[in-house]
């Protein structure tokens, strides 16, 4: 073992990964989990800071999404003391990531624990991704809308109004997008839940 693997997590040497490099990779595992899902990647960058923003309709849940993307990013932020704190990965030969080691907060008196995970391939490397954030937006098609609002009608709720309108993806339009909307917060709140929590992922047949 080298003198290098010898040290502790936190004082191996680290690898720093562009945001642009890191969409790359980004746009690799999302590929690779949702082959069937069009997803667009967009890097935002300003002075002294990056993030990655994510867009796709229907397809896989919003949660499904962050499991395969938040690793890629940076930092986190922790809005009970108002603090960025720094996130480090291990890449693996494949090109996908794991979750190295984090400060956290709670030693500033923040909400979020430190971690550290050992090496998990001989090839890995310590690396820290330079977007800041990785953040997934979903929208829906008029026809997903549309099997929402039947299955509701069939459960017993009211009708809802289907609005259509443009999607736009990194300032600007790339289609069509669609949402529900009754005057009722309650219902409004059932089909937003309803919406978010189901997965629209096409077979492959």
């Amino acid at each position: 073992m080298s003198k290098t693997n010898d040290l502790p997590v936190q004082k191996q040497e680290k690898e720093y990964i562009s945001a642009t490099e890191t969409a790359k990779l980004v746009r690799r595992a999302l590929k690779k989990h949702f082959p069937n899902t069009k997803f667009y990647v967009r890097t935002d960058k300003a002075s002294m800071s990056a993030t990655i923003n994510i867009y796709w309709q229907d397809g896989p849940t919003v949660r499904d999404v962050e499991k395969v993307t938040e690793v890629y990013a940076g930092e986190g932020f922790d809005g009970m003391i108002d603090m960025r704190f720094g996130h480090f990965a291990w890449l693996l030969p494949d090109g996908s990531a794991t979750p190295a080691y984090s400060h956290g907060t709670v030693g500033s008196r923040g909400t979020y624990e430190p971690y550290e995970y050992p090496k998990p391939h001989p090839d890995a490397k310590l690396v820290h991704f330079m977007a800041d954030f990785v953040h997934v937006n979903r929208s829906y098609t008029e026809k997903t809308c549309k099997q929402v609002n039947d299955a509701l009608i069939a459960a017993g709720y009211p009708e809802m109004k289907i609005d259509t309108h443009d999607w736009w993806v990194g300032g600007k339009v790339a289609g069509k997008c669609a949402s529900l909307y009754h005057y009722s917060y309650e219902f409004q709140r059932v089909c937003r839940k309803a919406l978010n929590e189901t997965s629209f992922i096409e077979s492959e047949d």
